[in-house]
């Protein structure tokens, strides 16, 4: 009976320690799972970006050769009102899909598993998160822009003027769906759930992560020095977000709600108040 015993005893301490892990409990804390070195990974995030600027100036020049090559001024009058803005957005779109792509290749080469490698399970503190979280960084993305324009009225205008001309070309839809789904998308995924996981993981930790992906998601937007702090602090703010709900689903939310809230205002602005 006791040999039968030692032996239960010995069976149940060997399936103990071959069970998994428990996971931690959720609230807790962020959790990098991107497996790919810093260096590397700010390598395929840059070819990833690299994607969508080709995409737009490939399509923007092929367009405006065949225009020219036709030699149509009825073509080439309809190429000025339409052809800039639509071949700009087609080629961001195209952009961020070929970009969204490159990410989700990468995360799942390196771990197999998409879902942890870009952070895009639910948040920790689920449905409550996003009611915090997004308003939160709408209202202060409205603050911070409101306080840039004032800074430098001139430089603002200048960083919003590409924007309003979309927004009322005739491709203005175009320009809805590459700000309020493409960006909040393909952006996320390289800066916040691929490149800030990577680095994160290594020795710079978290904080490293934002200091270093903010910057970087402030250059490709080509701002003014005001407006570029001004995408610096919604980065910082957005790695934030993602360190408290642990979720890219969020930060998602965030900028797509911000990014309304600009399109928004770009529809309604008065021509000529500019």
């Amino acid at each position: 009976m006791a040999y039968e015993m030692d032996h239960a005893e010995a069976l149940g301490a060997t399936l103990a320690a071959l069970a998994p892990t428990p996971a931690p409990p959720a609230g807790k804390r962020y959790s990098p799972s991107t497996n790919w070195p810093p260096l590397l990974a700010l390598g395929l995030s840059a070819l990833a970006v690299a994607s969508l600027f080709a995409l737009q100036t490939a399509l923007l020049f092929g367009s405006a050769a065949w225009g020219y090559v036709r030699l149509d001024t009825k073509i080439l009058e309809h190429l000025a009102e339409w052809n800039y803005s639509a071949t700009i957005l087609i080629g961001a779109l195209l952009g961020q899909a070929v970009a969204t792509l490159i990410v989700i290749w990468a995360a799942r080469r390196q771990t197999g598993m998409l879902v942890p490698a870009l952070s895009l399970h639910s948040p920790f503190g689920g449905l409550k998160d996003y009611l915090w979280a997004v308003p939160c960084f709408v209202v202060f993305g409205a603050l911070i822009g409101v306080l840039a324009q004032w800074l430098d009225p001139q430089a603002g205008r200048a960083d919003i003027l590409p924007a309003l001309a979309m927004a009322r070309s005739p491709a203005w839809w175009m320009m809805g769906l590459v700000a309020i789904v493409g960006a909040p998308i393909s952006e996320e995924l390289i800066f916040r759930g691929f490149l800030f996981s990577a680095i994160a993981k290594s020795r710079a930790g978290i904080l490293g992560a934002a200091l270093i992906t903010s910057p970087l998601w402030a250059v490709i937007h080509y701002y003014s020095i005001f407006g570029s702090l001004t995408i610096l602090a919604l980065g910082l703010a957005l790695s934030g977000i993602l360190w408290r709900t642990g979720s890219t689903r969020v930060t998602m939310a965030c900028h797509a709600a911000y990014n309304s809230m600009a399109f928004l205002g770009a529809l309604l602005t008065p021509p000529g108040s500019m």
